[in-house]
């Protein structure tokens, strides 16, 4: 674009000087035709004033004057008397190219059309810097914008849901459910703003991942009590607590990509089954359907990390296979 734009001023520049050059032309033309007949006027005013002074100074005239004044005309020949006189002609000028101040005026004209087109030019530059300046800057007010909101709701949502554990008697866990529910949708969408920002990916795959692994714990815990409510007195809250923290270091492994899960529900799925016998759960006494409910503890948490990490991240952070 720059090499365009000096190619049109070197055109634009070249165009006016020939312009300026044949005004110079055409304003020499005119001014030579006019001295021309000025010297014509005084070429022919000299041959009538050396006319009329020829007319007045000659013989016939002289006779006349000497008579007039009382003189005998004779005198005029004893004296050698004189023809006519004649005066001295004017004396035309040739004509000649003028340069005068038209040559400077048209140099001065395309000397300041050459700076008011470099002018307007740099001036289409910057207002096209500023615009861009403008919309990247309403771009990413508009984006961090977004990013607080989410935020805000997720340390909302987060906030709703550990109040809601530090309920005695009165917890709900109808109530917990949908608090869990609603802190995975925040923290969705938290990690997907999060994942459009400007900041660098190392920090941009950190916050995500810190984020949902402080998610994760949130759900652990409601899940513990959960097992501990249904567990009949087989567990005590030692025992749920230990099983939470085994589940919880396989979901951080998991997030971090430090273990390995297949893609797809069966890969899930299997992945959940060796967790659960990792954990040794008939020890602990617990009967088939508690089993189940730890089983599903465990593959919910998986699907949801899944979920909650955005894909544009390299499947490798966060354990799944392709």
């Amino acid at each position: 674009m720059a090499i365009l734009g000096e190619l049109g001023m070197t055109a634009l520049g070249q165009g006016l000087q020939s312009i300026n050059s044949q005004r110079q032309q055409d304003y020499n033309k005119e001014t030579m035709a006019l001295q021309f007949g000025y010297n014509s006027m005084m070429q022919q005013q000299g041959q009538n004033n050396n006319k009329e002074m020829w007319d007045y100074t000659n013989y016939e005239n002289q006779r006349k004057h000497m008579e007039a004044a009382g003189l005998n005309p004779a005198l005029m020949y004893g004296q050698g008397g004189g023809g006519g006189a004649s005066t001295s002609g004017a004396q035309g000028n040739a004509t000649s190219a003028v340069g005068g101040n038209e040559v400077q005026s048209g140099a001065a004209s395309t000397g300041m059309a050459l700076q008011m087109a470099q002018l307007q030019s740099q001036i289409e530059v910057n207002q096209a810097q500023a615009n861009k300046l403008n919309a990247d800057a309403e771009k990413t007010k508009g984006v961090d914008t977004k990013l607080s909101e989410a935020e805000i709701q997720y340390k909302h949502s987060l906030q709703a849901l550990t109040e809601n554990q530090a309920a005695g008697a009165s917890w709900d866990y109808s109530k917990n459910e949908a608090l869990i529910e609603n802190l995975v949708a925040n923290t969705k969408l938290l990690n997907a703003q999060t994942n459009e920002s400007k900041i660098s990916a190392d920090v941009k795959n950190k916050e995500i991942i810190n984020r949902t692994l402080e998610t994760m714990q949130g759900i652990n815990e409601s899940k513990q009590r959960m097992l501990l409510m249904k567990s009949q007195g087989n567990l005590n809250e030692a025992q749920a607590k230990q099983i939470g923290a085994s589940i919880m270091q396989e979901w951080t492994k998991i997030a971090q990509g430090e273990s390995y899960v297949q893609q797809g529900w069966r890969g899930m799925e299997l992945k959940a089954n060796e967790i659960t016998n990792n954990l040794n759960l008939g020890e602990r006494k617990l009967d088939i359907e508690q089993e189940r409910l730890v089983k599903e503890w465990i593959y919910d948490g998986i699907e949801t990390i899944k979920d909650i990490i955005p894909s544009p991240l390299p499947a490798k952070i966060k354990g799944f296979g392709k």
